[in-house]
């Protein structure tokens, strides 16, 4: 049996230069404001706004450490599990699946027939594809297809649920 050409995979993986950018921006960013908190003898005034006593300032510059910490943990723990587990989006004939994620153990499945809506989202400069249909919702962030890959998938997603809408049409008009 040979290949279907309807049937198309993308692999999903984060970038690893921008990931590990980001684990040391956000490890720079950690390691500035505990050593800002560890040593901390006076207020902080922001935009005017708010204003912290020494004990206030020192407990804002921990939680902002402590989260950029957790930022770094994250992006760690994502980058193991991608280098232990391919993701991938499938464009099959009849359906778009995306293989389990980190957060998730669960396939997710929406025949273009039963997409109820295909969109594009830009935030921040970074664009993705949401495909919403009654009970799932699948999104696929540019950042981890790459631009042209997203655009590819995004025009056979769109070409796909268009004819299975048309298909489906046309099947009830002949039933009636």
């Amino acid at each position: 049996m040979g290949i279907d050409p309807n049937e198309r995979s993308y692999r999903l993986r984060p970038r690893l230069p921008m990931m590990l950018f980001c684990m040391l921006f956000f490890g720079s960013c950690a390691a500035f404001m505990g050593h800002r908190a560890a040593n901390n003898d006076v207020g902080l005034i922001l935009n005017g706004v708010l204003e912290f006593g020494v004990d206030g300032a020192t407990i804002f510059y921990w939680v902002v450490a402590g989260v950029s910490a957790a930022f770094v943990m994250v992006a760690a723990v994502a980058l193991m599990a991608a280098s232990m587990k391919s993701r991938y989006v499938s464009l099959t004939a009849d359906a778009i699946q995306v293989s389990p994620t980190l957060w998730s153990n669960k396939q997710r499945t929406i025949a273009y027939a039963d997409a109820t809506d295909v969109a594009r989202r830009n935030v921040a400069g970074q664009e993705s594809l949401i495909i919403q249909a009654p009970n799932t919702k699948i999104e696929i962030a540019q950042i981890l297809t790459g631009k042209e890959e997203l655009e590819e998938i995004t025009t056979e997603v769109e070409r796909r649920c268009a004819e299975a809408i048309s298909v489906a049409r046309r099947a009830a008009e002949l039933a009636s």
